[in-house]
């Protein structure tokens, strides 16, 4: 709860004065906008604590509930919306943008709905005490009625803490009998039993002599690497769904060029562009399979025989695969639509694969700066977020005027050799050579900076 506030008054503050310009008083809107924070913070909690405490069946229930409502109102949404953009073909609009305003407006209809009132009821009161332009017996009463609203989630959610952790127990208690029953022999505590003491087998000492005694495929600075990409792709596997959905939202997003008539080679800069915009902002924080997942982990991986850069190569593999797939996906969807032209879109996606590597070698390169734990709240893990944040806009910024001079650079060097019409290859070629010159960088960064790592100084 400390962690909470504490964040939800740094977040208040920042609100507040920047919106000092529209707030009548400025006490008003901090304190309006620090109880709703805290009300939305709360509502996570809950949500959380609730779906925790359920069963698996339950779980698995409340998800393809909750998928199958989102799905069935993003539906008739788009469905809405593409009936809307062709009986309105006298608007001079180019497609994907009266698409995307039918579909908004469509999305915003919801609120008028009765679940949709009901669900804005709790919020009108932060809203109104933000927006008083003086104080009165209204005033007070919308700040009382909100501070009661704040009260009253939070019995709520200590409600919940306590359910939760009572079904816990009950859940762990009910595994351990079950496996009591079906194992009676491991519930036994034999005091006079020994363990035999199995001799380790006998190496063959001829086996040295032999070039590869092991079947070896990758070299010795390479091995372990396998195995920690293929425990990242387990957890993919695990949380799939959330996987799915995560990759939805930016796989729709950067279809939505689609919509408009292009010729194929713009099309396909404007599908690029999303992809490599939205894998920059969006994916890394939804692919946590590296080194921010493992932070718990660190003195373990230390422990084991591998070397710093098998490990960081193996901590990388899962999510920058991931990642290529999703691209994959959207550039096949546009290649079956038969908006770009396949062997362009080959070359396009053989040329993401190193600026994948370097978008998730900046997020941990960054992340072993500093390493912290995952789901913590409070003000440092608030700055944190709004430094990290800023910091990949402005190297995101500073990529663009880097590609902006180099393509300047390539027509110019194309033409001082004679041949104007290989500027695109020599800036392509150029382009994917200082990306993977960069992310080779960033990732021996993270080898080094993991090697001189010590998991006892990390604050959890």
């Amino acid at each position: 709860m400390a962690s909470i506030v504490s964040s939800a008054v740094i977040k208040a503050i920042c609100f507040s004065i920047v919106m000092i310009p529209d707030l009548s008083v400025w006490a008003f809107g901090l304190i309006g906008m620090f109880l709703g924070l805290v009300f939305v913070d709360l509502i996570r909690v809950g949500f959380e604590l609730f779906f925790h405490g359920l069963g698996k069946r339950s779980q698995v229930v409340c998800r393809t509930l909750v998928v199958g409502g989102f799905v069935a109102c993003l539906g008739w949404a788009l469905f809405s919306s593409l009936f809307a953009a062709s009986a309105a073909s006298n608007i001079a609009s180019p497609g994907s943008l009266l698409f995307f305003k039918h579909l908004v407006g469509e999305l915003v209809a919801v609120a008028t709905t009765l679940p949709g009132e009901a669900m804005q009821l709790p919020f009108k009161a932060f809203g109104l005490l933000m927006l008083s332009d003086s104080v009165s017996i209204q005033t007070l009463g919308l700040g009382g009625v909100s501070l009661a609203i704040v009260l009253l989630m939070a019995i709520v959610v200590y409600q919940l803490d306590r359910w939760t952790i009572s079904r816990t127990l009950a859940k762990e208690t009910a595994a351990f009998e079950k496996s009591t029953r079906e194992h009676p022999n491991k519930a036994r505590w034999n005091t006079s039993a020994k363990r035999k003491r199995v001799n380790p087998p006998k190496t063959n000492q001829s086996s040295k002599s032999q070039p590869n005694p092991s079947g070896r495929v990758l070299p010795t600075w390479l091995s372990g690497s396998t195995t920690l990409a293929w425990r990242q792709f387990l957890g993919a596997y695990h949380y799939r769904m959330t996987v799915a959905l995560s990759l939805g939202i930016p796989t729709a997003l950067c279809c939505i060029p689609l919509l408009a008539k292009h010729e194929p080679l713009m099309m396909l800069m404007n599908i690029v562009a999303g992809l490599v915009f939205y894998s920059f902002l969006l994916l890394p924080s939804a692919l946590i399979l590296d080194f921010r997942r493992d932070v718990d982990r660190f003195a373990v991986l230390k422990s084991l025989p591998i070397t710093p850069l098998a490990v960081t190569l193996g901590q990388l593999a899962a999510p920058v695969s991931i990642c290529w797939m999703f691209q994959w996906t959207v550039l096949a969807i546009a290649v079956g639509a038969g908006a770009v032209v396949g062997w362009h879109a080959i070359i396009a996606g053989l040329l993401l694969l190193p600026v994948n590597t370097l978008i998730f070698a900046i997020e941990n390169f960054a992340f072993m700066l500093a390493p912290y734990r995952r789901n913590r709240e409070g003000i440092d893990v608030f700055l944190r977020t709004i430094l990290t944040f800023t910091g990949k806009g402005v190297l995101f910024a500073a990529g663009l005027v880097g590609v902006l001079a180099w393509a300047f650079a390539s027509k110019a060097i194309a033409g001082a050799i004679g041949w104007p019409t290989m500027a695109g290859m020599i800036f392509g070629m150029g382009a994917w050579s200082m990306t993977l010159l960069v992310a080779t960088g960033f990732v021996l960064g993270i080898s080094r900076m993991y090697a001189r790592m010590d998991p006892s100084e990390i604050v959890l």
